[in-house]
């Protein structure tokens, strides 16, 4: 079993490096902090200011002064008032509390980044049943990013079997992965996991974003000489990037495993008996593809001069092989490059 002692941004920002080498048309920038993607959400979501609703509570429970000096008591109190007296504000301000304190404690690399991410996943998951409302926006928004950080946060710290301690502000956790039967749902498949809330997509018509529960990224993998020679099918100047949810599912006291959902093969998930679909950004992964995409001008030199982009010749799939799936087959013509699709794939 392994201490996390030390998560800070600029590990993730570094492994997603390779992506951003290129400049100029359709793309991504990856960003420092996130941007809500929940609609109605009345939070942005950095550790520098709380919203409306937070801050009222925090007033009328006296905690306006001790949030900054003791913010884990803070949580501790608003979850003992929560469980007493079940106003739904109370969990809002003690979740937003927890995630809030979590990018505090990234910049300043502390291991009780993971023990306030599961707090605030774990405060926020009791109220996504509460109906259409800014408080249960916020919850939804903060349960998404939190398990979009974790998510992103673990695949740095933790492979395969291996498990985290964690120490939040209400107890002591324990979390892990667990693998899916399919490779798009394993995260030792993927290079990098990166939040789509921190994706900045460029260039492109429209942002497919789906609604629903569950933290957005987008899982990398990128072309290796390896990787080529085993799968003849993966683009060799940009690999593979895919659309996925995280979620965390618990077990007994502390213990929590974080799941990858491939939402080509998964769009609903079960939690406390209610179905919910799960949020999904498809533009991100098309982006982060073409981030790493031959230019146009490519296609100009292909026609012109052909030798030099005969490393590109060949019939390529954006995501691994599924054999339950048929394939649509996007043929590009002359004076042009695949990412002539973009949108027809983006739609």
């Amino acid at each position: 079993m392994k201490i996390l002692r030390e998560v800070g941004f600029s590990g993730g920002l570094a492994a997603v490096g390779l992506l951003l080498a290129s400049c100029g048309g359709p793309g991504i920038e990856v960003l420092s902090n996130p941007v809500p993607q929940t609609a109605g959400a009345d939070l942005a979501i950095g550790g520098k200011n709380y919203s409306a609703m937070t801050r009222k509570v925090l007033n009328e429970e006296g905690l306006s002064r001790q949030v900054r000096k003791d913010p884990a008591e803070c949580i501790r109190q608003l979850d003992q008032r929560l469980r007493e007296t079940k106003r739904p504000e109370l969990r809002l301000a003690a979740a937003e509390m927890a995630i809030n304190q979590a990018f505090r404690n990234h910049r300043a690399k502390s291991g009780e980044v993971v023990g306030y991410l599961l707090t605030a996943i774990e405060l926020s998951e009791g109220g996504l049943g509460l109906g259409q409302s800014t408080v249960q926006s916020d919850l939804v928004e903060i349960y998404n990013e939190g398990n979009a950080e974790l998510a992103w946060l673990l695949h740095q710290q933790a492979s395969g079997k291996q498990r985290i301690e964690a120490q939040g502000p209400l107890k002591r956790y324990v979390v892990g992965w667990t693998g899916g039967k399919r490779v798009g749902s394993q995260p030792g498949f993927y290079d990098t996991l990166t939040p789509a809330s921190r994706i900045k997509i460029k260039g492109f018509e429209k942002v497919n974003v789906r609604p629903g529960i569950g933290g957005s990224v987008v899982g990398y993998r990128g072309p290796t000489p390896e990787r080529l020679a085993e799968d003849p099918f993966m683009p060799p100047h940009t690999g593979y990037a895919l659309s996925l949810a995280a979620t965390v599912k618990w077990g007994s006291g502390g213990a929590a495993t974080v799941v990858l959902h491939d939402l080509v093969e998964q769009d609903a998930i079960n939690i406390d008996g209610k179905r919910y679909p799960l949020a999904g950004d498809f533009t991100a992964a098309t982006a982060t593809l073409m981030n790493a995409a031959p230019k146009p001008v490519a296609g100009w030199i292909g026609m012109m001069r052909p030798e030099k982009e005969k490393q590109f010749r060949g019939l390529y799939s954006i995501e691994p092989y599924r054999d339950d799936r048929i394939p649509l087959i996007l043929v590009h013509g002359l004076l042009s490059t695949p990412g002539t699709w973009r949108e027809v794939i983006n739609a």
